[in-house]
């Protein structure tokens, strides 16, 4: 797989946000060791593709962030649902050749101050406190990453709120660990 990787970002799937019991039933699947190592399989396109908890949410995507939490040590560490959406959060997927092979937590909107950092390096400008939207979580399967596949999830999440990806907030946890 090529560097700087470019996936398609399939939006959200417009309809009211509404419960969806997907979100919150445990996972039935158990992975096969092939899916532990590479990712887990499913049937999406490859790209980065948006999850809200709407009523026209394709059950698929909700399957898909089952199995990437589990295969991420880090998605119920760092968020009571992983890499599931709900009310207040929303979600991309990375999904390349038939695998799942990354994902994004974020919370639509918080008031934040300071700088942005990706990289390791603070943002260009001072962010004006307000609202925006925080990254909780990116994660990236380790048989995939160095290869844009983390820069491709910032990047959707950044077009479904509609901001650049310098203006998307990390939370304070990710910014002292250098995630970015």
């Amino acid at each position: 797989m090529p560097d700087n990787l470019q996936l398609p970002i399939f939006p959200e799937v417009p309809g009211e946000r509404v419960w969806r019991p997907e979100v919150h039933r445990s996972p039935t699947k158990k992975l096969s060791q092939d899916e532990i190592e590479r990712g887990p399989k499913c049937e999406l396109p490859d790209g980065i593709h948006i999850l809200t908890v709407s009523a026209n949410t394709p059950a698929e995507l909700f399957d898909a962030a089952q199995g990437l939490n589990m295969v991420s040590p880090t998605a119920l560490r760092n968020h009571n649902d992983g890499f599931l959406p709900s009310g207040n959060y929303d979600s991309a997927i990375a999904v390349v050749r038939g695998r799942v092979i990354g994902g994004l937590i974020a919370d639509r909107g918080r008031v934040v101050t300071g700088r942005p950092r990706l990289g390791g390096r603070p943002g260009p400008s001072p962010i004006t406190p307000g609202l925006r939207p925080v990254v909780l979580n990116v994660w990236v399967h380790k048989a995939h990453r160095h290869k844009g596949v983390e820069r491709r999830l910032l990047e959707g999440a950044a077009s479904h709120f509609s901001v650049e990806v310098g203006s998307l907030a990390l939370r304070p946890y990710m910014r002292r660990r250098g995630a970015f």
